[in-house]
């Protein structure tokens, strides 16, 4: 082997050794950013079971606060907040048994809306409570949120 082709060959390594370096690099982020993304809905799959399940089980609504968002619900005896801190973010459950738990963190964006369930020509149509007798007609909750995650080695942001 001669000089010359000792250096082609070096150089065409140098070159596929970028290229596969390259590509394990993009692969390693891009399983990172899927974790990410994993753990996030993984969070917010829970938060949403814990409301679903204590607005399913709740007799009534008992208090609605419209900015910060804020829902009391009854539940036999037990009184259930869920309270909304725009400043820290976060999506707190409150019960009147004592048992505080934090459901959301990073959570830039949060809304409860109250609807009615109407009778509308043999189906029920879903209509925003009257704002005078809202603790009477609220059969319908809606909640709606944000949050989203930074990946603590890059700027990647993902968002549920």
């Amino acid at each position: 082997m001669t000089l010359i082709e000792v250096m082609i060959a070096m150089g065409i390594f140098s070159v596929v050794s970028i290229a596969l370096m390259t590509i394990f690099i993009f692969c390693l982020r891009s399983f990172e950013t899927m974790s990410n993304y994993a753990n996030l809905d993984r969070e917010n799959r829970v938060a949403v079971d814990t409301i679903t399940r204590d607005i399913r089980q709740a007799n009534y609504v008992a208090d609605y606060v419209a900015d910060p968002p804020m829902l009391t619900l009854v539940s036999g005896a037990q009184k259930i907040s869920y309270v909304y801190d725009p400043d820290a973010q976060t999506l707190t459950r409150s019960s009147s048994d004592g048992v505080d738990k934090l459901l959301l963190e990073r959570c830039s964006e949060l809304t409860f809306n109250l609807f009615q369930r109407n009778a509308v020509g043999g189906s029920y149509e879903v209509f925003p409570v009257a704002k005078d007798n809202w603790q009477a007609t609220a059969k319908v909750v809606e909640l709606s949120w944000k949050t989203s995650r930074r990946n603590d080695k890059d700027s990647n942001e993902c968002q549920s």
